[in-house]
């Protein structure tokens, strides 16, 4: 059997992606990325995101697409449906697609792949006996989901990559406890659920042994990483057992809410070589009112001083932050105060989203909604703002050399693209450069920059050595 995977979403759905492909890998079948022109598959899963709207359609035109795939090629094909949307909208998908053979809610990786399995096998014996074309073994989907979403992981899982990178994510948790007015990720996850740290120990060493060269830290919020394990074993307890682990690879967190802020956090990313000078801290917005009407789990939280005690340790730390335009009440005056707070904190890296309704949230049925126009205007201030202020940040590494993960190469050219330690791959700029030496995807090189150019950083390879000439 050759299964494809499609995976939608968030770094946390490439995390579950990777269990459900070994998953089937153990179950003994071959898995690849899904390809719609791949004539070699006998089934798909497609993970699916409802974060916002246009996540959900996203996922609603990827079904599409593979459900034209499954008429063309025959009730043998299998189309499964996983993630966040099928763990919220599972009936809604089974009105709306009613040729979808399975759905599975969030963490049903194993039982989603035996289904899978099971489902394809079944179809073989029916269309080798000779029973009618066209139909089915089965009339409606098979529901996977358990009552309460619930995306605890609670022993190691196999692991298969879908796509050959040097950056692995790492997921510590899943769910959230918080209740934001514009979030429905806790109806879709369940609460917060932290994995226990042997197993992600074990899963850590397992993938440098594959070859990570960076491992990314992710869940809805790291900063509290373990309270719900009873144990006195917190996110820095974990970071330096992570350090730990043989190998020459980055750490890097993201999401890390200011509530969780301790001195002891900051010393660990301060003094522990592997761990990248780089936090993404979520803050959705700057205005007070705003925040308290999105109610954030850190309104009381002075994030300005947070962020000065921070670079007071680490002064060549780069932040990365996302904010929300346009959200229910944001006023020519609230807009203004997150405008001008970009120039006053002045971050490396910023994602910008026009507030999008979810359904079943408070903020779908606020008063005072903003217009899609006015929600695209000031996303496209912020982002020319922060372009300035990106470039302006970009310039001090002018002159400097700096490790640089080799992502890529344009094709029949000597120019390469890659990340460094104050960059996160895909979602903040990246540094490119020209080397004479061929360089294989993976490799670290040393860089030395000689422009800042809007959000990227642009220079010539120097050496292959693990340490800078010259630190920043």
């Amino acid at each position: 059997m050759r299964i494809g995977v499609v995976t939608l979403g968030c770094d946390k759905n490439t995390v579950d992606a990777e269990y459900i492909a070994g998953w089937l890998q153990k179950s003994g079948a071959e898995v690849a990325r899904g390809d719609l022109e791949d004539a070699a598959l006998n089934a798909v899963v497609i993970l699916t995101c409802g974060f916002i709207e246009a996540a959900v359609k996203e996922s609603a035109g990827a079904i599409n697409d593979w459900l034209d795939v499954k008429e063309e090629r025959g009730p043998a094909f299998v189309v499964a449906v996983a993630g966040c949307l099928s763990q919220a909208r599972a009936e809604e998908l089974r009105a709306g697609f009613p040729g979808i053979d399975l759905i599975a809610g969030v963490g049903e990786f194993e039982a989603l792949a035996r289904a899978i399995y099971e489902r394809i096998e079944r179809e073989q014996r029916r269309q080798a006996s000779g029973e009618i074309q066209g139909a089915p073994a089965a009339g409606i989907p098979i529901v996977l989901r358990s009552g309460a979403p619930d995306a605890h992981i609670e022993a190691p899982a196999p692991r298969a990559s879908l796509a050959p990178s040097a950056t692995a994510y790492l997921k510590i948790a899943d769910g959230c406890d918080y209740a934001c007015a514009f979030c429905a990720i806790p109806q879709m996850k369940g609460r917060y659920r932290s994995v226990r740290p042997e197993i992600l120990l074990e899963e850590a060493r397992g993938l440098v042994e594959r070859g990570a060269r960076e491992i990314i830290l992710v869940a809805q919020d790291v900063s509290v990483y373990g309270t719900d394990l009873g144990a006195d074993y917190r996110l820095p307890h974990l970071l330096r057992d992570l350090c730990a682990t043989p190998g020459d690879f980055w750490l890097r967190v993201l999401y890390f809410y200011p509530g969780g802020f301790s001195d002891e956090m900051i010393e660990v990313i301060a003094t522990e070589p592997k761990i990248c000078p780089y936090l993404d801290i979520p803050l959705q917005h700057l205005d007070p009112a705003v925040i308290a009407a999105m109610r954030r789990p850190y309104s009381e939280v002075k994030v300005l001083e947070w962020i000065e005690r921070l670079r007071a340790r680490i002064p060549d730390v780069a932040l990365r932050t996302t904010f929300i335009a346009g959200f229910p009440g944001e006023g020519k005056k609230e807009f203004m105060r997150l405008l001008n707070g970009l120039r006053t904190i002045r971050f490396d890296n910023v994602g910008f989203f026009p507030f999008s309704p979810q359904e079943n949230t408070p903020a779908a049925a606020m008063p005072h909604q903003v217009s899609e126009s006015v929600k695209t205007e000031r996303c496209e201030r912020l982002a020319r703002r922060q372009q300035q202020i990106a470039e302006e940040l970009g310039r001090r590494f002018m002159g400097k050399r700096i490790e640089v993960l080799v992502d890529g190469r344009f094709e029949g050219t000597d120019l390469y693209i890659g990340h460094s330690r104050w960059q996160a791959p895909e979602i903040d700029g990246m540094t490119r450069f020209v080397s004479r030496a061929a360089l294989e995807p993976g490799a670290v090189v040393t860089v030395e920059i000689t422009r800042a150019e809007g959000f990227d950083l642009v220079g010539e390879a120097v050496g292959h050595s693990r340490i800078p000439d010259e630190s920043i």
